[in-house]
This record gives C-alpha cells, sequence and structure tokens, in this order.
C-alpha cells in the first residue's frame, strides 16, 4: 500500500511538473507572437497610414494639378465626390460617411463649395476650424 502511495505521488508530481512547463512555455510564447503582432497592426493601422493609388475613376490626381470646372463637375456624386473651396479642389469621397452633418456634404459635390463652406446650409454659419484642419489630406489639385 505504500508503495502504491509512493507511485501516486511520483506521478502527481510529475504530472504537476509537465503542467508547470506547459504554462512557462505559454507565459512566454503568447507574448511573444501576439504583442508584436498588436503593436505592428496598432502601427499601421494608427501612425503610419499608408497610400493607396487608385485606379478607379475617382483616383485622385497629384497635387499641384490644374483641376478644370468641367473636370470637377464629372466628380458629384456621393461615390465620387470632389469639390472646391477657396480656389483648391478635394476629393472628400472617403470622408463623406464621417462628416458631422451627414449627407450635407453632397450639396457640394461636382462643384464649387466656398459658400456651402463658409455658410452651412440651414443658417448654421462657417465650418469650425477643425474642418478647415481636415482639409489639406484630402486636397488635390488647384482650380483652373
Amino acid at each position: 500500500m505504500e508503495e502504491t502511495e509512493n507511485q501516486e505521488s511520483v506521478s502527481l508530481q510529475h504530472q504537476q511538473e509537465k503542467n508547470s512547463k506547459k504554462s512557462f512555455k505559454l507565459f512566454f510564447i503568447i507574448p511573444t507572437i501576439l504583442l508584436p503582432a498588436i503593436f505592428v497592426t496598432a502601427y499601421l493601422t494608427f501612425i503610419k497610414k499608408p497610400k493607396t493609388e487608385s485606379t478607379s475613376q475617382n483616383s485622385k490626381k497629384p497635387i499641384s494639378s490644374t483641376i478644370s470646372s468641367e473636370e470637377l463637375s464629372k466628380h458629384s456624386t456621393k461615390d465620387n465626390c470632389w469639390l472646391a473651396i477657396k480656389g483648391k479642389v478635394y476629393d472628400v469621397t472617403s470622408f463623406i460617411n464621417s462628416h458631422p452633418g451627414g449627407e450635407t456634404i453632397i450639396e457640394g459635390c461636382g462643384k464649387d463649395a466656398t459658400t456651402l463652406f463658409l455658410n452651412r446650409p440651414g443658417g448654421k454659419g462657417p465650418h469650425p476650424p477643425r474642418a478647415q484642419s481636415l482639409l489639406p489630406q484630402y486636397e488635390i489639385g488647384e482650380l483652373e
């Protein structure tokens, strides 16, 4: 009987050692795999926004190009929205769903929207400074 208890005790110790080794491995392996993946994802998502080149109809033209009123008028839908403000042209297609005023921004698509920008529809006055600060990232050229 003493021998059986001794064998059970050794077996139990052996099992505990195995579990301890598994825990130790998991404790070090999971963070070394997951943490770098999380940091890389966060870096690519929030810090370094990759610039993508689109080949679709609403692809961006390089900044400093001159855009005619005729060209501007071709981009007048929710899915392809360019607008001009104070002589500069902006492709705001990707911003439409984030626009705090909802789809009112579509009123300016395909045309000079300076008046709409300076005097928001509904008598709400000019856009706030935050809106002005967002414009440069959407700039694609100057109105001819």
